[in-house]
């Protein structure tokens, strides 16, 4: 039912997503606050995508998102690969092309869903208020701003790692087949991306 779901029933298929992706059903206000909160996370993050490119991802992009994608895949030379980050410039690059910001494309838009990844993982735990409070942390929090206008691979993690801490506290109260199937996929693009992912998954 969860790898292949019946397309005359959406309801269900619905349903799924709601118990993953949905800690708790909450008032129409803090939606929009969590909608502010993501868009001044956006804004903050837009004021930096443009800035001079640094040292790791100029390396990042020349030694490997440039290359064909088996030298992407099977070269782990340096801990620059950020494998699963690679591979998504590397399509960037060659759908949309090498603009410094467009590199910085999939660390920028992880660096923005780390706000609402950030809510969902704090509301499996605690109240909405203090679940509003972690959003508008991440959001403003300096090292994530500046990682999310970088083209590297940590703003993935910190993604990976916060929807790890939601899928698991969904395991912690009852072991489904979808949450266990979220958990494992996850996990599995977090370690793609840097072996570091130890930490959160540990």
């Amino acid at each position: 039912r969860i790898l292949n779901p019946n397309p005359a029933n959406p309801q269900e298929n619905r349903s799924v997503l709601h118990r993953l992706l949905i800690p708790q059903r909450e008032p129409a206000w803090f939606s929009l606050s969590l909608g502010a909160i993501t868009l001044i996370a956006l804004i903050v993050r837009v004021l930096l995508i443009r800035q001079p490119v640094q040292y790791d991802e100029a390396y990042t992009f020349i030694h490997y998102a440039s290359k064909s994608f088996t030298t992407i895949l099977a070269n782990y030379s340096a801990p620059n690969n950020h494998i699963f980050h690679t591979i998504l410039v590397a399509l960037t690059y060659r759908l949309l092309g090498a603009s410094p910001w467009l590199l910085r494309l999939p660390a920028f838009v992880a660096g923005v869903l780390t706000v609402p990844a950030g809510y969902l993982a704090a509301r499996r735990f605690f109240t909405p208020h203090q679940a509003l409070a972690a959003a508008a942390a991440l959001a403003v929090t300096p090292v994530l701003i500046e990682y999310s206008a970088n083209g590297r691979g940590y703003t993935l993690v910190t993604l990976f790692a916060l929807l790890l801490a939601n899928f698991a506290g969904l395991l912690a109260e009852k072991q489904t087949a979808s949450a266990l199937i979220a958990y494992g996929l996850t996990a599995a693009l977090g370690f793609y991306t840097i072996p570091i992912f130890l930490y959160p998954m540990a």
